[in-house]
């Protein structure tokens, strides 16, 4: 995986779990810390109603937890949005481009200043892109530790329709940390497993892996495996 893939992907985790970290403000809202064994269909879910949430709010209106709420997800909220800010600046400034308007409070969604700078990373060089891909690496290990995000070793329980599991037909799909905090499902058979390649969202550690955005993806072609494996027994 490239930097500039690996700084979009950061970017997109940040935004993409902007909701669930407005919502830890809340003192009874509690992270749910995962499982050892997981299943797609239920985290594609997660993943989607997430994306619900960020359709039906605006951006000034992550969550009514003003009061009462937790000091430390606070000081993390101010510093995300604080955080993207500063990097449209610079990027604009790289660029000579005019940046997106400032977030209207301290708690503002950063969608927006994150949005311009995923746009416009294939347009720094690269001096000016490594400087950015460690601002947003900071940021998405912060949303990371804040919400436990780390999925390293969870085991999805279903057979991967490319190796059917290997030598002894195990789950052999598993959802692993890649550099740069990209959650992704890697297929860990005991023998090669090569999907054709429109099937493979990238490669690690010569594994077939799924980063984040195609899990609902590869949730569909899993259980539509599921369904002709179970229509032909």
């Amino acid at each position: 995986m490239t930097l500039l893939d690996r700084t979009a992907a950061n970017l997109r985790l940040v935004s993409d779990y902007w909701p669930a970290i407005a919502e830890l403000r809340d003192p009874a809202v509690h992270a749910p810390r995962p499982s050892s064994v997981i299943d797609l269909r239920q985290r594609a879910e997660l993943d989607y109603r997430a994306r619900q949430e960020r359709a039906d709010r605006n951006a000034d209106a992550p969550g009514a937890h003003r009061d009462a709420a937790r000091a430390e997800v606070l000081d993390l909220m101010a510093q995300l949005v604080a955080g993207a800010d500063e990097m449209c600046d610079e990027i604009a400034a790289a660029l000579g481009i005019m940046p997106p308007a400032p977030p209207t409070t301290a708690f503002a969604d950063p969608a927006p200043q994150l949005d311009f700078a995923a746009r416009h990373l294939h347009q720094l060089d690269h001096a000016a892109l490594r400087h950015v891909a460690g601002a947003a690496d900071r940021m998405a290990s912060e949303v990371t530790r804040a919400l436990f995000l780390d999925p390293s070793g969870q085991t999805l329980r279903v057979v991967c329709p490319w190796c059917r599991g290997g030598l002894t037909g195990a789950f052999s799909l598993r959802v692993r940390l890649l550099p740069g905090h990209l959650a992704a499902i890697v297929c860990e058979s005991d023998i090669p497993c090569e999907p054709p390649a429109r099937k493979v969202g990238t490669w690690w550690g010569g594994r077939p892996a799924w980063p984040f955005e195609q899990w609902r993806w590869l949730a569909r072609e899993l259980y539509r495996a599921d369904g002709r494996e179970r229509m032909t027994a």
